[in-house]
C-alpha cells in the first residue's frame, strides 16, 4: 500500500512538471480517458497544481464529450471528494420489481453526482443490471440532453446501450436525432430497433422519418417491423409506397405493422391494396384478421 501510495504521488508529480503544464488541457484530458492506467492518472490530474478548478470548469461547453466529461470528473474528486466515494461504493438494491436495481444514496440523486455516477459506470466490470441502473440515475438527474449522446458512443456492454437508446424519447429532439442516428447504425438489430421504438414514442417523431424510411430497409427483421409501426403511428405519408412493398416481407410481424400502419395513414389506400384479399387468407392468423377487418370496411 506504501508503495502504491509512493507510485501515485510520484506521478502527480511529473504530471505538474512545466512539459505537463505546456500541453493543450483538452489533449491532457482525452489522454487521461483513454489511459491504461486510468485511476493512477487520474489521481495526477487530481493533484496537479498547474491545473486550476477555474481551466477545467472552462470547459464544460467543450465540443467533446469526452473532454467536458472527463473536466467535470477531475473537478468533483477535488472538489467533492465524498460524493465521488459515495457514488463509487453505493451498493444496490432490488426495488419492488424483482428486476430494477435501485441504489439506496439520496447524495447519488442531484445533477452534481452525474460525473461520478459516468464514471463509475464507464470504469467498472458490473453486471449490465448495475449500469441500467446508473444510467437511469443519470437521466433521473437531469442528464438525458448532456449525456446520453456520449454515452451511446462509449458503451460497450449491448444491454446498457439499448437502455440508453430507450431513454431517448426524453431528450430534446436534436440530441434525439443525434442518439438515433447512432443506434440506427448499431450492429445489434435489437438496439435499431429499440431506436425506432423510441422515434415511435416520441410525440415529435414525425421529424424522425427519413430515419425510419432508412430502417424500412434493414437486413434484420425486428428493425424493419418498429420502424414500420412508428411510421403509422406518426401518420408519415411518404412511408405509403414502402410501406406497401413490405407487405411481401418474409417475416410476419414486417406484414403486420405495414399493413397497420397503412391504415392508419389512409384508411382508403389500405382498403384498395390489390393484395388486400389475399392477405386475409395469410398464413400468420394476425395479418390475416388485420386484412379481413379492412376489406369488411369496403
Amino acid at each position: 500500500m506504501r508503495r502504491l501510495s509512493f507510485v501515485l504521488t510520484l506521478l502527480a508529480l511529473l504530471l505538474a512538471s512545466p512539459a505537463h503544464a505546456d500541453r493543450d488541457l483538452p489533449d491532457q484530458l482525452l489522454d487521461l480517458w483513454e489511459h491504461e492506467d486510468y485511476f493512477g492518472t487520474l489521481t495526477g490530474a487530481v493533484h496537479d497544481t498547474t491545473l486550476s478548478d477555474d481551466e477545467l470548469a472552462a470547459l464544460v461547453d467543450h465540443p467533446d464529450w469526452r473532454v467536458r466529461t472527463q473536466a467535470s470528473i477531475v473537478l468533483l474528486w477535488r472538489t467533492d471528494p465524498d460524493l465521488s466515494e459515495t457514488v463509487w461504493k453505493a451498493p444496490t438494491y432490488r426495488g419492488r420489481r424483482a428486476r430494477i436495481l435501485r441504489f439506496a444514496e439520496p447524495a447519488m440523486e442531484t445533477p452534481e453526482a452525474n460525473p461520478a455516477l459516468i464514471e463509475r459506470l464507464l470504469r467498472t466490470d458490473e453486471p449490465a443490471k448495475v449500469g441500467i441502473a446508473l444510467v437511469k440515475l443519470i437521466v433521473a438527474n437531469g442528464g438525458a440532453d448532456e449525456h446520453l449522446v456520449g454515452l451511446l458512443g462509449v458503451i460497450d456492454d449491448p444491454a446498457v446501450r439499448l437502455h440508453v437508446v430507450s431513454n431517448l424519447r426524453r431528450a430534446d429532439l436534436d440530441q434525439a436525432v443525434l442518439g438515433l442516428s447512432l443506434a440506427f447504425e448499431d450492429h445489434d438489430p435489437a438496439i435499431r430497433a429499440e431506436a425506432a421504438r423510441t422515434a415511435g414514442w416520441r410525440p415529435d417523431g414525425a421529424a424522425l422519418a427519413d430515419l425510419l424510411l432508412d430502417q424500412l430497409a434493414d437486413a434484420d427483421d425486428e428493425p424493419r417491423a418498429m420502424a414500420a409501426r412508428a411510421l403509422g403511428w406518426h401518420g408519415v405519408e411518404a412511408a405509403i409506397e414502402p410501406l406497401t412493398a413490405l407487405l411481401g416481407d418474409d417475416d410476419p410481424a414486417v406484414r403486420l405493422h405495414s399493413l397497420r400502419s397503412l391504415d392508419r395513414i389512409d384508411s382508403d389506400v389500405a382498403r384498395r391494396l390489390p393484395t388486400l384479399d389475399a392477405m386475409t387468407q395469410d398464413s400468420d392468423a394476425k395479418v390475416a384478421r388485420v386484412a379481413k377487418r379492412i376489406a369488411d370496411a369496403r
